[in-house]
């Protein structure tokens, strides 16, 4: 029976991935240039952990696709260097187990390792370097963004200097650039891209005050903030002495300092590695004559928005944990039924609500008469009308603190809130709450729905 097609196929790869590579140290010359040879042993940490956009090619010696494309791959390499990495990973000798893990099955195998490193791309246009090269700034572009106003390099008008230098993110250095006529470069952006931290939190969940699951969730911070100025607005470019264009800036600590390297990606990246984690600096422990005071700029005033008063929250049984127990303290009023008393002691409930309305705090009211079991539970139903702090700390039981005066007084109510506030208050373990039976129902139905 003759071998089916598949078979052959089989056997051909199998045969080739056996054929000695006597012919490798000329694959790319005397040195491989711009291209990393990788192995199994460090494509992980050079590839995958990588921040860079890469293109690997996937080769056997002794093909003659593969030498055909070795000298383009390599002058691709040298044009590319500031936006991208070339590598290379020969199939026949020690990586066979690499090349089958991403499904290589003929050669030159061309994979592109962008944004999402464990989702690599085939690369299926044409194999020359200016193909490549034309590939590579586009597909750079996209990942960083594409124009200077994207999130990685943004935009910083005159205006929004002040706030840039001094007010965002003031413990990081902050690397500003005035481009050229043709904006910031796509390197640039990808060297942007790669000064950002990636870190694991808990992400609780909490039903009826009580942390029921807990699940990793990845935050992703930066080490040094990137912007770009607007290099055409001379009020700008003239406080930092701009001459010409492009150039780079490091502002850190109140100073400032040029960067004075090449301005390519591998120069750059070595001057910045060295403020990632660095505490601000004391102006007394900067070189002398290195950095100047960062120039003024005008603080922008923030508009004054008036902010209404919190509205006084109903409690019942069915919204108490939503109101008071989730993790916000809550300044409840436990009425008396009595319409006088209540009447005067929601005035005063009222006027902390404008009073403390920029504060962490939900205001509410209860009839304590008809809602006897919570009443209990925050220190006793007779002499109400009462107001009470509740303080929700999710993962803890809950605590009450309970106004002592004989009468809710406006200054007397007051001091009380600025001693919760102060932390001066002393707090009691709040009891389970024996609900209604279909009040908890509903709770529960809408906790499980969040």
């Amino acid at each position: 029976m003759a071998p089916s097609l598949r078979h052959v196929a089989a056997l051909t790869l199998a045969l080739a991935l056996a054929q000695p590579s006597c012919a490798e140290p000329e694959y790319f010359g005397e040195k491989p240039g711009d291209v990393e040879l990788l192995s199994t042993k460090d494509f992980e940490t050079k590839v995958l952990e990588s921040s860079d956009l890469w293109l690997v090619e996937f080769y056997a010696p002794w093909c003659g696709h593969c030498q055909k494309l070795a000298p383009e791959w390599l002058d691709a390499a040298k044009r590319v260097k500031d936006t991208a990495r070339l590598g290379a990973v020969d199939c026949t000798e020690d990586d066979k187990e690499l090349c089958g893990t991403y499904g290589v099955k003929g050669f030159p195998t061309i994979k592109v390792f962008g944004a999402d490193k464990k989702k690599p791309t085939d690369y299926s246009a044409e194999r020359d370097a200016d193909a490549i090269e034309t590939f590579v700034k586009a597909e750079a572009g996209k990942a960083a963004g594409g124009t200077a106003s994207s999130k990685l390099v943004p935009t910083v008008d005159y205006v929004k200097m002040h706030e840039f230098l001094h007010q965002l993110k003031p413990k990081l250095p902050k690397v500003l650039i005035f481009p050229g006529e043709k904006g910031v470069p796509s390197w640039f952006k990808m060297v942007a891209s790669g000064y950002k931290r990636t870190t694991e939190e808990d992400d609780n969940k909490y039903k009826q005050g009580k942390k029921v699951e807990t699940k990793k969730v990845k935050k992703v911070s930066p080490t040094i903030v990137f912007g770009a100025a607007n290099s055409s607005d001379t009020r700008t470019s003239s406080r930092f002495k701009i001459e010409d264009t492009p150039k780079v800036f490091i502002c850190f600590g109140g100073h400032y300092t040029s960067f004075d390297g090449g301005f390519n990606k591998k120069e750059l990246k070595e001057f910045l590695d060295e403020y990632v984690d660095m505490e601000v600096p004391k102006a007394e422990d900067l070189p002398e004559g290195e950095w100047s005071p960062t120039p003024r700029f005008p603080e922008q005033s923030t508009p004054k928005v008036q902010k209404k008063k919190k509205s006084l929250t109903q409690l019942s049984s069915e919204n108490l944990y939503q109101t008071c127990l989730k993790g916000t303290a809550c300044l409840t009023l436990l009425g008396s039924g009595g319409a006088d008393a209540d009447k005067a002691a929601v005035e005063v409930l009222d006027a902390l609500a404008g009073k403390y309305r920029n504060d962490k705090l939900n205001f509410a009211q209860v009839d304590g008469t008809v809602q006897t079991g919570f009443a209990e539970a925050l220190g006793g139903k007779d002499g109400l009308p009462a107001l009470v702090v509740i303080k929700g700390k999710r993962d803890k039981k809950m605590k009450y603190s309970r106004f002592e005066g004989a009468t809710i007084g406006a200054e007397a109510a007051g001091n009380f809130v600025d001693k919760f506030l102060g932390g001066d208050l002393r707090f009691k373990k709040l009891k389970e709450l024996d609900l209604m039976d279909e009040a908890q129902l509903k709770m529960d139905a809408m906790m499980d729905e969040e």
